[in-house]
């Protein structure tokens, strides 16, 4: 079977108490996947946060090697960071999740 993979494009504004969980439900959710996922890569986008976000984003980014962080200034709304999150990503699928939604990683192994 043909792995895909597949860059998570996950925007945020003041979600900095999902921002930990969605991380770890999309790695759970990729290890129960793995005869269908290759390589992953998280890119956590911080719209503007101002409830510690960024430093969340930061801190799992130097933790995890396929954890990146986008920080845009001002609050430019979830179609600016999603399209910032498209031209950043280098996978052959994409995979869009806002960090505000609780995830559970049954319906992530389904991919």
């Amino acid at each position: 079977m043909h792995k895909s993979d597949v860059s998570f494009i996950v925007p945020s504004f003041n979600e900095a108490l999902n921002l930990e969980n969605t991380v770890s439900e999309i790695r759970e959710g990729c290890a129960q996947a793995t005869d269908r996922v290759g390589r992953v890569e998280i890119i956590l986008i911080n719209d503007g946060s101002d409830d510690g976000a960024a430093e969340i984003m930061e801190r799992l980014k130097a933790a995890n090697s396929d954890v990146h962080c986008i920080h845009h200034p001002i609050n430019l709304g979830f179609g600016a960071a999603y399209k910032r999150g498209a031209l950043e990503e280098s996978m052959s699928t994409s995979c869009w999740l806002p960090a505000k939604i609780p995830y559970r990683p049954g319906p992530l192994a389904r991919f």
